[in-house]
């Protein structure tokens, strides 16, 4: 790709001949909208503003901003030729338009400011080491980036995939102004766990029956995202499932996929990595000459790094050019090789692996396959390894994530790892290049690579592996429990730095106890125990299936405590009001009132059956007051806090809403001194509301936008939803149309993504076509909106009722009321995908 090209989807800005091309195709478009689209492609997706493009495309011309709206218009016709229904240019109500999926490094020289992302939507892990001999291959993939939106790089293990993907995806930040996000694969037992992992990578919380491909796809069609799904290959029919769905339905989505295969997806450009480069054979080859090829370039470096100073010289040219090619330039045999010289000379790390790969080959030289080579690198590593260093490495193996020092102490020790022992022999691993530091603000943790595992666990053996795991369930217990206490008292990016890294290996644990054959009564205790760091992540799906499991094994003889704990999982609610939940939390309060000694857990117990009842008054409050005094006894923590969000509701939906101001700024004292943003960010939003039920419009308005502002920068969807949900209501409420639908869809979207009260979203839309006159569609959407409320037995709240009213209002004005009921009648009948499709309209 030349500069002077600029890409979008299909399409393709050549700004040197002035044409955009479909494909091959040529398409005709006037000089005006021309430079309109010029400029938009040039800001790389940054949003430019009116007044920006009329002094860029009619400069002292003095037009008015409907010249510019036609532009737009026959822009938006010419890229949908196809009539695909694609939305390529978004306008952002009075203030200007993006250009969408805009690729090619910004060749055109107008450059608007773009508006600044937040932080943590750029979480791609940094390389530890710049890549060698891999910039050719960065460069090819960035501009088939440009062309196809899913590239798939595929090879053996070892090969660099991931950091190629890592090195590819930091370069191309500045293309993604809504980030770009790494979805690790590898750790997931269960292909259904895909979407829920890339769901969980935004930050996007799933519950419910919902799909995650479904949630997704709601959440990021506007948004501009680069998505790096790494180690696919064992679950490549999920992931090509959901890299399909979200290609047709994201248009501003580029995927980057890394797999030992191709994903098989229409569009999907695979790119095969290449080996690195090593020097042909030659026993006069010099060093000059072979440090032109990329994997003695990296075994130097590698060699050097391990023992201080390296230089490659005549001399020892052809015996490092000959370690390159046996080890067939794999960088992870590379990797592992150079580390070997702290007790090897070049000549005996030669031979021995020459002696290893002869030993895999039956004694014939024969073309050795690359992955049985990189597994040769490894035998060979393992063959230097002492008795006690092949003893932990193996053990290392029933780990599915990361681990600290103290996991390794509690896992590994036994026969040849003695307790004292540990931290010299885990240090030689890790100076072996076998087990991996990982660099971090929190504990130190380490990790092995995929290959070593799998080698680790070949070697472990099923009944080996049976023991240790047992091992793991323990000490996921003890790392758990510690969680649970601390997590009341801990700012939430603390404990997340703590404990999130625990994920994985959590998983493995319950995996392995929650079966009748294992240890299902530690499982149960163990996820008890887990609970807040699925809340913490967004993992609502998976939550509920580990709780839904545990109750299976919950018997008679369990503890009290226990099985209240598992009955308080599967009674949280996330928004209130869901009576179904009800029995679970009445059948914990049950438990703990007749075991006695657990009034924290009696607290919580308490607020969520009152939570589930929250449109029921007296019942809810009478909940409250119990479960708020005994939180407040138990000390001023995260628990007292969410008690006090929740018993504020209760007392504004009751319409006493000096109560709830207070139970609310009690809150934030509490918050902002535990240093919970997200909690503060919900609570901010929760004094809009109450302030605009009081009649104070504009200081509520602002107060919700700070916190849509707030819960952006935290990362923090469902205190988004609410505060935009909100600030929606309080626009329309206002009389101020246009604003009020640009953030109506907003919260609309979130809405669809997250799950939470579809019913409220779509009558604030409803309410926004019946005032321009729609008002057929109008009441059609009422009517499935009042269809689906009563269908999944969700109530309105004050703001609810208010905005349904309003829209009543306004459709009697302007219809019969037989008509009106007709057209209600006729959207309760809608399936959801319809009323979607309607209310997107808006």
């Amino acid at each position: 790709m030349t500069g002077s090209i600029l890409c979008f989807g299909r399409f393709r800005l050549d700004l040197a001949q002035r044409r955009l091309l479909l494909g091959e195709r040529p398409l005709r478009l006037g000089d005006r909208a021309f430079r309109v689209l010029c400029a938009l492609a040039g800001a790389n997706g940054a949003l430019v503003s009116k007044d920006e493009l009329i002094a860029r495309v009619w400069a002292g011309s003095g037009v008015e901003e409907n010249n510019l709206q036609v532009q737009i218009s026959t822009l938006r016709k010419v890229l949908d030729s196809e009539g695909r229904g694609d939305t390529w240019i978004v306008t952002v109500p009075r203030r200007g338009y993006r250009l969408l999926g805009v690729e090619g490094g910004g060749a055109y020289p107008y450059r608007p400011p773009a508006e600044p992302a937040p932080a943590h939507h750029h979480e791609l892990p940094q390389l530890a080491h710049g890549l060698i001999g891999r910039e050719r291959d960065a460069a090819e993939i960035e501009a088939l980036l440009c062309r196809h939106r899913l590239v798939t790089l595929v090879g053996p293990p070892g090969v660099g995939k991931t950091s190629l993907a890592l090195k590819v995806g930091a370069d191309l930040l500045a293309r993604f102004p809504d980030g770009a996000r790494l979805v690790e694969l590898a750790p997931l037992d269960r292909a259904d766990l895909v979407g829920e992992a890339v769901a969980a990578a935004f930050g996007l919380p799933l519950q419910g029956e919902r799909l995650a491909t479904e949630a997704l796809a709601a959440f990021l069609r506007s948004r501009r995202v680069l998505l790096i799904l790494d180690n696919c290959e064992h679950v490549v029919a999920a992931a090509a499932r959901l890299a399909d769905a979200l290609l047709k339905t994201c248009p501003g989505v580029c995927l980057l996929a890394t797999s030992r295969e191709a994903l098989s997806v229409a569009g999907e450009h695979a790119y095969p990595v290449p080996l690195l480069d090593v020097p042909p054979r030659s026993k006069s080859l010099a060093a000059a000459q072979a440090m032109t090829q990329s994997a003695v370039q990296l075994f130097v470096e590698r060699t050097a790094a391990a023992l201080g100073r390296f230089s490659l010289t005549d001399e020892t040219a052809p015996v490092v050019a000959e370690i390159c090619r046996r080890l067939d330039g794999i960088p992870l045999a590379i990797e592992l090789a150079a580390p070997r010289l702290k007790v090897l000379t070049l000549e005996a790390l030669l031979a021995r692996l020459n002696d290893q790969l002869r030993l895999l080959t039956a004694g014939r030289r024969v073309a050795v396959p690359r992955q049985q080579t990189l597994r040769a690198a490894i035998e060979w590593s393992y063959a230097l390894l002492s008795e006690a260093e092949r003893a932990m490495l193996c053990r290392l193996g029933v780990f599915a994530g990361s681990f600290t020092l103290e996991a390794v102490t509690a896992i590994t020790t036994g026969a040849a790892v003695e307790e004292a022992n540990v931290l010299d022999v885990l240090a030689g691993l890790v100076g072996k290049s076998l087990v991996l530091p990982l660099a971090g603000a929190g504990e130190n943790r380490y990790r092995l690579l995929e290959p070593t595992r799998a080698f680790a666990l070949e070697k472990l053996g099923p009944s080996r592996y049976a023991e240790l795991v047992r091992r793991l369930c323990e000490h996921m217990t003890i790392v758990f429990e510690r969680a649970y206490r601390t997590w009341p008292a801990t700012p939430w990016a603390d404990w997340l730095t703590a404990y999130q890294p625990e994920l994985d290996n959590l998983r493995a644990a319950l995996g392995w106890s929650l079966r009748p054959d294992a240890d299902p009564a530690m499982g149960v205790v163990l996820v008890g125990y887990a609970d807040r760091l699925w809340r913490e992540l967004g993992l609502l799906q998976e939550r509920q299936r580990w709780f839904e499991r545990a109750l299976a094994f919950v018997q008679p003889t369990t503890a009290p405590s226990i099985e209240a704990r598992i009955r308080l999982g599967l009674g949280w609610d996330f928004y209130g009001g869901d009576r179904t939940r009800l029995s679970h939390n009445r059948r914990a309060i049950a438990l703990l009132r007749q075991a006695g000694g657990e009034p924290v857990l009696l607290g919580e117990a308490l607020m969520q059956a009152g939570h589930s009842t929250s449109r029921d008054g007296d019942l809810a409050w009478q909940s409250h007051e119990e479960g708020l005094a005994i939180l407040r006894q138990c000390g001023r923590t995260k628990r007292l806090a969410i008690a006090l969000l929740i018993a504020a509701g209760n007392r504004r939906d009751a319409g006493d809403l000096r109560a709830a101001r207070t139970l609310v700024e009690e809150g934030l004292v509490l918050s902002k001194a535990l240093g919970d943003d997200r909690l503060r960010d919900t609570l901010e939003a929760q004094l809009a509301l109450i302030g605009f039920l009081a009649g104070q419009t504009a200081e509520a308005i602002d107060r919700a936008r700070r916190a849509v502002e707030a819960s952006r920068r935290h990362g923090t969807l469902p205190a988004e939803f609410v505060a935009l949900h909100w600030l929606a209501g309080f626009l329309l409420l206002g009389d101020q149309l246009e604003p009020g639908r640009a953030t109506a869809l907003q919260a609309f979207e979130l809405s669809r993504a997250l799950g939470a009260d579809l019913p409220g979203s779509i009558d604030r839309l409803a309410l926004v076509l019946a005032v321009r006159g729609e008002t057929d569609t109008a009441a059609r959407l009422a009517g499935f909106a009042e269809a689906y409320a009563d269908q999944h037995r969700l109530n309105r709240g004050g703001l609810g009722i208010a905005i349904r009213n309003r829209l009543v209002e306004h459709l009697h004005r302007a219809v019969s009321p037989e008509k009106c009921q007709a057209a209600m009648a006729a959207g309760a009948a809608w399936s959801e995908q319809e009323a979607i499709a309607a209310a997107e309209a808006a």
